[in-house]
This record gives structure tokens, C-alpha cells and sequence, in this order.
């Protein structure tokens, strides 16, 4: 889902942006730049191989301390801290219904079939071909954990995966099917349409990951991560299997919650929302942003995205009504809480600029993925010091994310110092189902050469 730091699509993060369902969880250039190392890597030329290094994914937090001083970093396993809500002047009940209608955002009412909106069960439709293809995995008599992973052997034999990368397209099931390509909200909807249409009880899952950062059109996105849980009656919670792209994955120790279809559904939307946003499509971007909303409501995310696409347009005190709303719904809510921060400095309300500020930097002290973050922006800059500094810091207050090994392996990496990348990547590599399906590609790729070609002194 999309969030940008500022706004929120299942996926991505700017002025608060966040967006579900990022493929590669990396924008184009991403892929790009990881296809060149893997090239490299293949080929056996190392030369240049560090300074392209720089560029992978971590080159979406280029503009992240620009971001981090208007919206800061959203963190996913936040410390608790005391919000005032008596600040708050809005909440999801008492909003200005106008909010949602277009009329605050360009002058008049966006109608409501200005486009077609996908329901969930078009989202899911299978065509016969797909209903044919998921018959032929069921085994009757066996459970449905067993069903699952015969399912999603039979979805990679028969090729329905990309070999390496995951692009950011927002796809239905069947258009999945067909194009074999999609963001992994798209992959989960066309796993649980197949696993649903032979009786296994497969649910949408937000999987609390490291974030992910990317760029796109001057805003600054962070990625959040969807997956499929399959449930079984006859197994205890903890037995219940998750399947991650084409992987199954299953580590009691990431955090992550069943949502439902309509938040799923929300997500799609959010996710297509932000996609105009980025176009400067903005009646469109509203258009789909209202069915988000409309579609799961204490979804805090989507409101903050619905803040920053007033803020986009200089409507800064409906901005501020969204960020506020979004905060009623998760009071630990960091994109909305920098988004009030910042938009309260433009506006000249210090006091309430200050409140907020207060928060945030008190949150940052102890949230891992601050100093994630900053060790991102870091790296993309060159500054490698800094880079360790801030990655050891965020693993002396959560060793468990693979991101943070993986980061700090690439860091060691361009310090040229091969035993602790070697040390660090492989870590990364023992829990490689919470790395992104790039990182994954680059974690292997680069692991096996600093254990077969390099000489470690």
C-alpha cells in the first residue's frame, strides 16, 4: 500500500504518501539499476560494482531528509507516546462531508460515476481458464495448509511469477493471470481468488516490514508490504502458513494483522489514487481517494494521502482537517503527525508546530526505523560513516528485521569491509522472506560472490 509522508497508498510514503502493494517495493529505476549489478555479478566484472551499489533501492530516500523535515519517517513498531487529542478539531464523524465531494478540492462536485470503480468480487473474478487451472491443484481429503502449498507450486510452474522483479502496477486477479506482473497486493489478490475458488481459507495480511522508500513525480514514497495468510481450522494460529509472493514465509516474530476485503479493496484504490496524483491528475486522484475512504474509513493512511493531495494543491487547512482526521483514527500515526507538524510551521502556528515537533522527536529517539531511515538517506548520499552509525543504532533497538542487516551488509560492503558484509548479508539471507524481492536478488547474487570470488583479509 501506498503512504505518502504526507500521503498513503498500501505500498508507498510522501508528503506523507503511502501506497500498498509495491512491487518491487522500488520504483523503475530500481529494477533497473539492480538488473545492471546482476549483470555485473554474472559476468563476473566487479569493477564499478561499489559505486553502482548506491544506487539500488536505497536510492529512493535521496530526498529523504527534505521528507523527514516535513513529514519524517513513519515508523511501523513505534514506541507509545501521549498524544493530545484535545488539540484535534476533527474527527471521521463531524468532517466537512465537502471533503470527499471535490467541491474544496477544484471547484465543484466530482460526480460519482466519473469513472467505473472495480468492485472486490471483479477484483477477484477468475475467467475460466483460472477457475480450470485452481481445480486441477485440489486434492480432496487434505488440509488446506497442504492445499496451499500445492497451489503455489503449481502458480510457479506454470511460470505466473516474474523471475526476478515485481513492477508497481495495481492489477486485478485475471489481468495478473494474463500479464504475469504486478505489485504484491495484485500477486495476493490473484493467490487468494485461485486458493478461495477451491474451499482454502485465504486472507488479505499487512506484514509489518522494514518501509521501503522510493521516488516518484517529487514525492517521496514508503512502501508498505501485503501478503496472503491461508487459516486452518484444524491447526493451531501459530501452524497457519503465510505465502509471500512466490515463497512461503512464516516467522512468528514479524509483526503483521489479517485485514478484510474491503480494506483491501480500499487499498487498490489508494493505490490507483496515488498513481494520478503522481500524473497531476487530480479530479481522478480524488475520485478514487473518496472510494478509498468510502470503502474502509479508519483507514489513517488513506486520510493522510487525502491530506497531501490537498497540500499538493495549496489547500492547507483542508490538509489539515485530513492529517487531523487520520490522527483521531491512530493517535501514533507518524505521517499524519508530521504533516501537522509541518503544516502548522507554514500556516505561522508555532505553538502547535512545536507540540508536534515534540512528539515526533521524543518517537524517533526509540523507533528503529528512524534510524533505518537515516542510514538510507545516508547511504544514498555517499556518507557511509554515517550510514553504520545510524544502522547500528537501529539494531541495538530491534535486531530482528532482515532490511537492517541487509543495509548494513551494503554499507560494510562499500567500506571494504568484506567480513562484516559477508557476516551481515548472510543474516539478511536466513530471514530472506522479509526482504523485498530485489533485495532478495541482490542479497544472493552478492553473497556469492564475496564467498566465492573475494578474498576476505
Amino acid at each position: 500500500m501506498y503512504v505518502v509522508d504526507g500521503l498513503v497508498v498500501d505500498g508507498l510514503v510522501v508528503d506523507g504518501l503511502v501506497v500498498d502493494g509495491l512491487g518491487v517495493k522500488g520504483s523503475k529505476h530500481v529494477q533497473n539499476v539492480a538488473a545492471h549489478i546482476a549483470s555485473k555479478l554474472s559476468s563476473g566484472r566487479l569493477g564499478g560494482l561499489r559505486t553502482q551499489l548506491e544506487r539500488i533501492s536505497l536510492r529512493a530516500a535521496r530526498g529523504l531528509s527534505k521528507v523527514l523535515l516535513f513529514c519524517g519517517c513513519s515508523c511501523l513498531f513505534a514506541c507509545a507516546s501521549v498524544t493530545d487529542t484535545s488539540r484535534l478539531t476533527a474527527t471521521i464523524s463531524d468532517y466537512n462531508p465537502d471533503i470527499l465531494s471535490g467541491v474544496l478540492l477544484v471547484g465543484h462536485e466530482i460526480p460519482e460515476d466519473f469513472v467505473v470503480l472495480p468492485t472486490i468480487e471483479d477484483i477477484l473474478a477468475l475467467t475460466p481458464e483460472m477457475q480450470q487451472f485452481a481445480r486441477a491443484q485440489f486434492r480432496g481429503g487434505r488440509d488446506d495448509t497442504e492445499q496451499a502449498k500445492r497451489l503455489l507450486a503449481a502458480m510457479i510452474n506454470k511460470q505466473l511469477f516474474p523471475i526476478d522483479f515485481y513492477n508497481s502496477k495495481t492489477l486485478m486477479a485475471s489481468e495478473v493471470y494474463t500479464d504475469r506482473s504486478g505489485n504484491c497486493l495484485s500477486y495476493t489478490s490473484l493467490y487468494i481468488a485461485l486458493a478461495r475458488h477451491i474451499g482454502i481459507d485465504a486472507r488479505y495480511q499487512i506484514a509489518r516490514v522494514a518501509p521501503s522508500w522510493t521516488s516518484d513525480s517529487g514525492f517521496l514514497v514508503r512502501g508498505r508490504h501485503i501478503n496472503v495468510v491461508v487459516r486452518d481450522n484444524r491447526a493451531a494460529p501459530g501452524e497457519w502458513i503465510t505465502v509471500d509472493f512466490n515463497q512461503i514465509a512464516s516467522d512468528p516474530s514479524t509483526p503483521h494483522r489479517t485485514v478484510t476485503d474491503e480494506f483491501a479493496l480500499s487499498s487498490f484504490y489508494n493505490n490507483i489514487a496515488v498513481q494520478h496524483l503522481y500524473a497531476g491528475r487530480t479530479e481522478e486522484s480524488m475520485h478514487y481517494m473518496r472510494a478509498a475512504i468510502r470503502a474502509f474509513p479508519k483507514n489513517a493512511d488513506i486520510w493522510t494521502n487525502l491530506a497531501v493531495l490537498y497540500s499538493s494543491r495549496g489547500k492547507r487547512m483542508t490538509s489539515i482537517q485530513a492529517y487531523e482526521i487520520a490522527l483521531s483514527i491512530d493517535l501514533k500515526h507518524d505521517s499524519a503527525l508530521n504533516g501537522l507538524q509541518q503544516s502548522y510551521d507554514l500556516i505561522g502556528n508555532t505553538e502547535l508546530s512545536e507540540h508536534y515537533r515534540s512528539i515526533l522527536v521524543e518517537r524517533r529517539k526509540r523507533d528503529p526505523y528512524y534510524h533505518y531511515a537515516l542510514a538510507q538517506a545516508a547511504f544514498d548520499n555517499g556518507d557511509y560513516e554515517a550510514s553504520s552509525h545510524s544502522i547500528e543504532r537501529a539494531l541495538e533497538l530491534n535486531k530482528r528485521p532482515a532490511g537492517f542487516h541487509y543495509i548494513r551488509g551494503l554499507t560494510h560492503f562499500k567500506l571494504e569491509d568484506y567480513e562484516t558484509a559477508l557476516a551481515s548479508l548472510t543474516k539478511a539471507q536466513k530471514k530472506d522472506h522479509q526482504l523485498l524481492p530485489t533485495q532478495r536478488v541482490i542479497t544472493n547474487r552478492l553473497l556469492e560472490k564475496l564467498q566465492n570470488d573475494l578474498v576476505i583479509h
